[in-house]
Parts: structure tokens; C-alpha cells; sequence
């Protein structure tokens, strides 16, 4: 990619982000305030962790705009604060965070930021779906594995999608040297 699609992508992931991120971490807040008994650390870790994925974020993506290094950080930061919260996070719709997330990272054509992004989704869930398990309690493994499915599902898809427009760009490139070169000849 160059400086200015990177500066284009990275734009989209942060504004993505900080949309996630910055919910996760209002609602948390909000939940604090709506009744003081309900602060925990997993509370606590949740919020610390959503507000240094925004801030590591940020960083990145004013700091480093334009490099694969910025796009790296926020890549790896948005990854590791899925994971935490997720390993934390007691809510049966906890997993839905990952698809914007998954779909964001889309914007960078990378297929190593993709299959890392997916494979630290499906990681936390394989790990939350073995920390939740309960064979007494069929609604959580049910909704666990549905989870768990939707999760490989959307991997999949978001994996093949970069694959496929990544080999359109080179069919495309491939075009426009023929034309050049026919060009060139005339």
C-alpha cells in the first residue's frame, strides 16, 4: 500500500475503534454509576483496556499516519483488547465486537492483519466457550457455540475477501503493464 491509502485505511480502522472502544468503555462507566455494587476488576479491566486501545490507537494513527507500522499498532491494539475483554466480559453478545472489528481490518488488503485479527477471535472464543462450559447450563453453551460459528463463519468470508481482491489488484496491475507496454509499441 502506499502513504496515502494507507493514511485512507487507517482512518476507517481508527474511526472504527474509537466507535467500539469508546462504547464498550461508556457503557461500562454508565453501568458503574447506575448502581455502585456492580464495580468489579473484570469491570475494571474491561474499561482500562478499552481506553488504552483507543489511546494506542490514536497514538498510531496520528503519530505514525501514512505507515504500515501505524497500521500495524492499531491492528495489534484492537486485537489484544478483543481478546481481554472477551476473556472477561460475561455477556452472551460479548462475541459481536469482533465483526466490525474483522470487517475494519478488511481495509488494509493485508492477508497477514486479517488472518491474525481472525485467529485471535476465534482463539478468545475457543477459550471463552471452554471457561463458560456447563453442561448443566444449555442456553450459554448454546449461545457459545453459536458464537463460536458465526465467528469461523465470518473469518472465513473476511479471509477469502482479502485473498480475492488482493489477487483483483494484481490482475489489475497485470492489465494496466499490458496496456502500457501496448502503448509504449504504438
Amino acid at each position: 500500500m502506499t502513504e496515502k491509502q494507507y493514511k485512507k485505511a487507517s482512518k476507517v480502522v481508527f474511526i472504527s475503534i474509537a466507535i467500539i472502544f469508546g462504547y464498550i468503555a461508556v457503557t461500562l462507566i454508565a453501568w458503574h454509576f447506575s448502581d455502585a455494587n456492580t464495580s468489579n476488576w473484570k469491570m475494571t479491566l474491561q474499561l482500562v483496556t478499552a481506553i488504552l486501545v483507543i489511546i494506542a490507537s490514536a497514538v498510531a494513527h496520528f503519530a505514525m499516519r501514512g505507515t504500515k507500522l501505524g497500521a500495524q499498532i492499531m491492528v495489534i491494539s484492537m486485537a489484544a483488547g478483543y481478546f481481554i475483554i472477551s476473556m472477561v466480559n460475561s455477556t452472551a453478545g460479548a462475541y459481536a465486537y469482533a465483526l466490525p472489528l474483522l470487517v475494519a481490518t478488511l481495509a488494509y488488503l493485508n492477508f497477514k492483519f486479517t488472518l491474525f485479527v481472525n485467529l485471535t477471535v476465534l482463539a478468545a472464543n475457543i477459550i471463552r466457550l471452554i471457561i463458560n462450559y456447563d453442561p448443566a447450563d444449555q442456553d450459554t453453551l448454546g449461545a457459545n457455540v453459536l458464537a463460536l460459528f458465526v465467528i469461523v463463519l465470518v473469518g472465513y468470508t473476511s479471509i477469502a475477501v482479502t485473498s480475492l481482491l488482493r489477487s483483483f489488484n494484481k490482475e489489475n496491475l497485470g492489465e494496466l503493464k499490458s496496456a502500457a507496454e501496448l502503448q509504449g509499441e504504438s
